[in-house]
Order: structure tokens, then sequence, then C-alpha cells
């Protein structure tokens, strides 16, 4: 989604936690234990470095964005244009929020964003998922955010839902389809929240664990 007012969109749209296709429609599921560079079968060996985003970076993020939502999200409502979405990531995205690039052999290959404690995005290639870059960009959200963090995740996206909660993530809230232009149920994740706000996962209403 293109919101305007963090927490009111979320699960989709670029800027609301998540951004088109929610502030992880990924989640970077890089599997606990890989060294981001390493790769599962040992071939994979490219070395990846983190750095600030800069605008030259919108086209490369807009497409690892879409295609991390395609891959993860199947069949997802897209209420922004290619143009408006790309609009959005050089005006918004990278002029006014904190943007993390992951790095390989000189491209964009996975970027986190934030605006305080919101995390907007998360996503990283799909073709380079379970490398650990999203738990390498994640690690450093936290270490500049030690007042906690705050997400939007699409219900449906279980990996997602999973990376989180193996990282320290709590699900504080459950939305409908009415909270964001996607029109699909999500839930807010906290990590380092109050521990009275804590609501087990899979206890939305309507759901079973």
């Amino acid at each position: 989604m293109l919101p305007t007012t963090p927490l009111r969109g979320a699960a989709g749209g670029p800027k609301a936690l998540g951004a088109p296709g929610f502030g992880t429609a990924f989640c970077g599921k890089a599997a606990e234990g890989h060294r981001a560079g390493a790769q599962s079968t040992g071939v994979w060996t490219m070395p990846i470095t983190l750095r600030p985003g800069r605008p030259a970076d919108a086209p490369a993020l807009a497409a690892i964005h879409r295609a991390a939502l395609d891959a993860a999200l199947p069949g997802l409502v897209r209420p922004w244009t290619e143009a408006e979405t790309l609009a959005w990531f050089a005006g918004e995205l990278l002029a006014r929020c904190r943007v993390t690039v992951a790095e390989g052999a000189g491209q964009p290959v996975g970027y986190l964003a934030r605006e305080g404690e919101e995390l907007l995005h998360l996503y990283v290639t799909p073709s380079l998922h379970r490398r650990g870059i999203g738990a390498m960009l994640l690690e450093r959200a936290k270490a500049a955010a030690p007042g906690g963090l705050r997400l939007a995740c699409f219900r449906r996206n279980r990996a997602a839902l999973a990376f989180h909660g193996q990282r320290g993530f709590r699900m504080i809230a459950c939305r409908d389809a009415t909270a964001h232009a996607e029109g699909e149920p999500d839930v807010i994740l906290a990590w380092a929240p109050p521990p009275d706000q804590y609501v087990p996962l899979g206890t939305c209403e309507g759901e079973t664990a």
C-alpha cells in the first residue's frame, strides 16, 4: 500500500509497516545459523555488505519488493501501478526513512526500511532466500532500535510470521481486511514489547493455532 500514516495500512503497501505487500512480505526468510554469503549447499559464497540506501537504489529496491511479494503472496491485490510504486520508493521511502541495503557483487540483493520503531519493509531477492541476508538486516535494525520494533504482516504469510517469531517478535494485535488497500487480514508484531501485551500466535478471531 502507499499509506501516509504508519500502522494504518501496513501489510501491503509501500509505506505503513509494509509498503506494497507488507513491511516484510518476505521478511527475509533466512534460516537460523546461516551466515550471509554461505549457501545451504556450501556452493554460494557471495559476500554480503550492508550500507545506507541511496536515491539511485529506487529501481533496484522496487524490483526486489515486487519479486518478493510475487513469491511470498501469490494473488496479492496490487492497488498501485509499478510507476506509482517506483515514485513512492524514490520520493518517500528513500527520502524520508532509514533504509539499509544488503549488497552482493555490487548489486542490491535485499533491503530493510524503518521509521523510528516501525519496521516498514524487509525484502530479499527470492533466489537468495535462506542465506542469512534477512537476518543480517534485521539484526542491524534491532541494534539501532533498542526500544523495540513493530511491523505488520499478512496472516497468510506463514514464512514471514515464522521468521519473526524465531527472532523474538510477538503478536500484539490482529486486524481485519479493511486495514489496508490490499484487502487481506494482518497482524501487528512487536519485538521487546511489554510482556502483558503479548497475544499468542494463532489466536486471531476465527483462527486456530
